[in-house]
C-alpha cells in the first residue's frame, strides 16, 4: 500500500480515507436520515401503532444504512477522483504554457540573432566599400 499520509491511508477498497471520515460521516448521517424520512412520508408505514411505527423504521434502517454507506463513498471517491484529474489536468495545461513559452522565447531570440547578423552584415559591407556606418545596433533601436 502506498504512503500518502493520514489522508491516504485506508485498511480496504471500502474503508474511507482517515482525512475524509468527518465528511463520510456527515454524508452518511444526512443520507440516512433523509431516506429515512422519505420513507416514512412515502411508505406505508403503520398508522396509529407506535409499535408497528417502531418495527417498520427498525426494518427499513438496515437496507437504507447500506444505501447511505454506499452513495456516501460513491459521492466521495468521485469527489476524489475529480480532484485528481483537475490536478492531472492543471499539470498538462501547466506543461503546454512553460512549452509555448519556451518556443516564443527561442523564437525572439532567433529574430533577435537575426536583426544582429544583419546589422553586422551591413556594418562590413559598408566598412568594405570604405563608407561611414552609423547605424545604431539593434538593441538600441529597441529602446
Amino acid at each position: 500500500m502506498a504512503d500518502d499520509g493520514d489522508r491516504g491511508e485506508r485498511d480496504s477498497i471500502w474503508s474511507v480515507a482517515r482525512g475524509a471520515l468527518t465528511l463520510y460521516f456527515a454524508l452518511f448521517i444526512s443520507l440516512f436520515l433523509a431516506g429515512m424520512a422519505l420513507l416514512i412520508w412515502k411508505g406505508d408505514p403503520p398508522s396509529g401503532d407506535w409499535a408497528g411505527l417502531a418495527l417498520f423504521v427498525w426494518q427499513a434502517a438496515a437496507p437504507n444504512a447500506l444505501s447511505a454507506a454506499a452513495f456516501s463513498i460513491i459521492i466521495l471517491e468521485t469527489g476524489r477522483g475529480l480532484m485528481v484529474m483537475a490536478s492531472w489536468l492543471e499539470a498538462k495545461l501547466k506543461q503546454r504554457q512553460e512549452r509555448r513559452l519556451a518556443e516564443a522565447e527561442a523564437k525572439a531570440r532567433a529574430e533577435t540573432n537575426a536583426e544582429w547578423r544583419a546589422w553586422l552584415d551591413r556594418m562590413r559591407q559598408a566598412q568594405a566599400r570604405g563608407e561611414p556606418f552609423d547605424e545604431p545596433p539593434p538593441s538600441e533601436n529597441d529602446a
